[in-house]
């Protein structure tokens, strides 16, 4: 945002970034709150990914995120390529590849054809789907083979899948058979965070491909009865809508769920009796041994934590003439990590570099809570400007 222009340095506090689930959840909240429920599961089902979280309703209406939130790289899109896949087998790899790099203007169009029918097909709907064929596609077919189109799907599919009258129709069990496993992967995902989380009251469907009514069917029989599944009008615009309200209202989400474990990286005293001679990473300074890859932590994989969370800490140089200390914030997936290992992958948010007198110490403040963390550094003594950096936080 910064190197586009539309923000200024030193004006961060103007742009305000939302998680897509919380917007959502925001904007659901009126009727999460209407109907007497607290608990309830946000599924946000879009083409490329569906993200499940999981909100409790406070007194004054706040949202208490009530575990992890999960996504699962499954979503409507997937419905199009099993049907792209299909197309690629009845008429050929090199077929489809030609046409759609070829005639790309064709093949989107024809694609969103399927798009558009594929949205409000229903459950037991008898005429199937059919969709015109470009005349582009029969001029790339002819050139790959001498077999007439129409022979290609004979061949193949009779039963779910014709070509008649220059459209291919594809039958009521085709279009079902597309939609089953997409459909099933999203209702596993719902079902495990269903048990992760007790008392939930309602299901709440948003994104673009939630207005499906055949996932919505599926939601529904899965959860036994309407009453606790709802899909809000205009489902693909309720994160849009929601970041608007989270804009004017930001301090609704009242605690987030870390995804990850939060902490800095310390230098200490080597302690045979505390610390893993195999883990540590021992360095000599100032004729003392010391472990130089140690972490403190201060927020814990798993640990709710509050809108208004501060951990404030003073730290002191670890060498008798060392003029700067360098803050380095990283974040791991074990909730009992120890020592910064780089096999295990830490995750490097933010270095600062303090100016410290000699003998002096820094005064370190990370404000959690948003969806970005806030870190600032400055010398103990209060007389120093406080170095600042702001990390994004989404991977909550």
């Amino acid at each position: 945002m910064f190197e586009a222009g539309l923000w200024r340095e030193g004006r961060a506090s103007q742009l305000i970034l939302s998680i897509e689930s919380e917007a959502a959840s925001v904007w659901c909240l009126d009727q999460v709150i209407k109907s007497g429920q607290k608990k309830f599961l946000l599924v946000d089902v879009g083409g490329g990914t569906t993200d499940i979280s999981a909100h409790e309703v406070l007194r004054g209406r706040g949202l208490r995120q009530l575990c992890e939130s999960r996504g699962i790289s499954y979503g409507g899109d997937n419905v199009n390529k099993r049907y792209a896949k299909m197309l690629a087998t009845i008429l050929g790899d090199g077929v489809m590849a030609d046409f759609k790099s070829k005639h790309a203007a064709d093949y989107l169009d024809h694609m969103r054809g399927f798009e558009e029918q594929k949205r409000i097909f229903r459950p037991n709907q008898s005429d199937g789907i059919s969709l015109s064929i470009q005349n582009s596609l029969l001029t790339v077919y002819a050139e790959h083979t001498r077999k007439k189109f129409k022979q290609a799907f004979t061949d193949y599919y009779p039963d779910i899948i014709d070509y008649e009258d220059n459209r291919i129709h594809i039958k009521t069990e085709g279009v079902t058979k597309m939609f089953g496993r997409v459909i099933q992967k999203i209702l596993k995902h719902i079902e495990v965070m269903q048990r992760e989380t007790e008392g939930i009251d309602k299901v709440l469907l948003v994104g673009g491909f939630s207005g499906c009514p055949m996932l919505q069917r599926a939601v529904r029989e899965t959860f036994q009865g309407q009453g606790r599944v709802v899909v809000p009008d205009h489902p693909g615009l309720c994160v849009v809508k929601g970041a608007v309200q989270y804009g004017f209202r930001s301090d609704v989400i009242t605690s987030r769920v870390a995804k990850r474990t939060y902490g800095f990286l310390q230098c200490k005293r080597y302690d045979p009796n505390l610390h893993d001679e195999k883990r540590a990473r021992l360095i000599e300074i100032d004729d003392t041994l010391c472990c130089s890859n140690l972490v403190k932590r201060i927020v814990t994989k798993g640990e709710n934590v509050a809108q208004d969370f501060e951990f404030s800490v003073r730290c002191r140089p670890v060498q008798r003439d060392q003029r700067g200390i360098e803050l380095i914030l990283l974040s791991f997936n074990d909730p009992d990590v120890k020592y910064c290992i780089l096999e295990e992958e830490p995750e490097l948010h933010a270095k600062i570099v303090v100016p410290v007198k000699a003998g002096g110490q820094v005064q370190v403040r990370c404000l959690f809570g948003g969806t970005e963390i806030r870190l600032l550094a400055r010398d103990a003594d209060g007389l120093s400007d406080w170095h600042e950096t702001t990390v994004g936080f989404l991977c909550y």
